[in-house]
């Protein structure tokens, strides 16, 4: 006789419960209470959770995890453009992030609109070792 499985009474929408826990992750990023994590840039820190950016980053898992003085230290200086770093980590805590056409571009240009990437666009290199830290995020 085959099993059948019941139905629990406990049982939600997926969706439902999808958005809830990206609700969640997008609150952890405003609350330091729990990071472990310290990401500097520019004049900018970002207390961060290492369950979130390194299981979505093999860049940052990599700087926290091995032998250098960040995993020591438990912080990474990033030498990017702040706002890009800004982005990376909306996106890696919400999965999606605000394109900004004014970023500056190298040399100070401004880029044209058909530069800027969507979130959709943002695609990861697996097993690319020179693959810059801020392409280096999973969908």
């Amino acid at each position: 006789m085959a099993s059948r499985k019941r139905k629990s009474p406990y049982s939600h929408d997926e969706t439902l419960l999808g958005q809830e826990l990206l609700d969640a992750l997008a609150s952890m990023r405003s609350d330091p209470k729990y990071s472990d994590l310290t990401i500097l840039c520019g004049h900018d820190s970002y207390a961060v959770h290492r369950c979130v950016v390194c299981t979505r980053s093999d860049y940052l898992a990599k700087a926290s995890d091995g032998k250098f003085r960040e995993a020591s230290t438990h912080t990474i200086t990033l030498h990017e453009d702040p706002a890009l770093v800004k982005q990376m980590i909306e996106y890696l805590y919400t999965l999606d992030y605000q394109a900004t056409p004014h970023i500056a571009a190298p040399n100070g240009c401004v880029p044209d609109e058909d530069m800027v990437v969507e979130p959709s666009e943002v695609r990861r290199s697996p097993n690319d070792e020179e693959t810059p830290p801020l392409l280096d995020i999973s969908d």
